[in-house]
């Protein structure tokens, strides 16, 4: 901008310079004030030339400020980050301490298939996964086989029926689960990931005791399977 305005100012002292020699030499005769009456002419030019040249930048760059302006307005004062998905922070953490070779032949799906609308589903800590029963509000514990793609119900095999509430993190799932048979009362499991043992609890005190003497980190709380899956899939499509 300033480089601008310093042009504009030579050229119109040149401007100035110019239009007085020919004012002052066109009057006269021969060469000395053919020459004179030339330069002045040429500085004439040279400064017109600049001061066009000059306000055609000017222009350009006053133009060019005011798109930058609306551009920065239109844009939010704080530009998000790009950042993993919460879904794909969840998937880290359930696959954490699974075998880097686990994962090689399962169904790509397998962490992010929703199920479907009569049979919702949520993946746990691989190969493990929830089945559930929207109707009776109960699931069941599955683990896939990789013989079928994830969305074939032949794709697990059953380990634990009737589960009606649950909470897990990436080693330990704990779960109340529902009475049968001779039981009139919930019984209360910790199942591990990595074993695939199931320890039975006749309260639910002794089942965060026991969770906690194991090494549980996750909350301790149980959540129908529903809303457990809810806040898994949260912010992505449902089915």
């Amino acid at each position: 901008m300033k480089s601008i305005l310093i042009s504009l100012l030579i050229a119109f002292v040149l401007v100035i310079i110019g239009a007085i020699m020919v004012y002052e030499k066109k009057k006269r005769t021969g060469f000395a004030a053919k020459l004179e009456l030339g330069l002045g002419l040429a500085a004439f030019l040279v400064g017109l030339f600049i001061s066009a040249s000059s306000l055609g930048l000017l222009i350009l760059n006053r133009m060019e400020q005011k798109n930058g302006e609306q551009k920065v307005k239109a844009q939010p004062l704080d530009v998000p980050v790009q950042r993993k998905s919460a879904l794909q922070k969840r998937i880290e953490y359930l696959q954490k301490f699974v075998p880097a070779g686990a994962l090689a032949n399962s169904d790509p799906r397998f962490m992010t298939f929703a199920g479907i609308k009569s049979a919702p589903r949520m993946p746990m800590v691989f190969p493990y996964e929830l089945r559930i029963d929207p109707v009776k509000g109960e699931s069941l514990v599955g683990m896939h086989t990789g013989e079928a793609p994830v969305d074939d119900p032949k794709s697990i095999e059953v380990i634990i029926k009737e589960v009606i509430a649950l909470n897990l993190d990436n080693q330990f799932m704990v779960a109340k689960v529902k009475a049968t048979g001779e039981d009139k009362e919930e019984k209360y499991i910790l199942f591990s990931f990595k074993s695939g043992t199931v320890d039975h609890y006749e309260t639910e005190e002794k089942l965060w005791k026991a969770a906690d003497d194991a090494g549980y980190n996750g909350p301790e709380t149980l959540l129908a399977p529903m809303k457990l899956r809810e806040d898994y899939f949260q912010g992505t499509p449902d089915f």
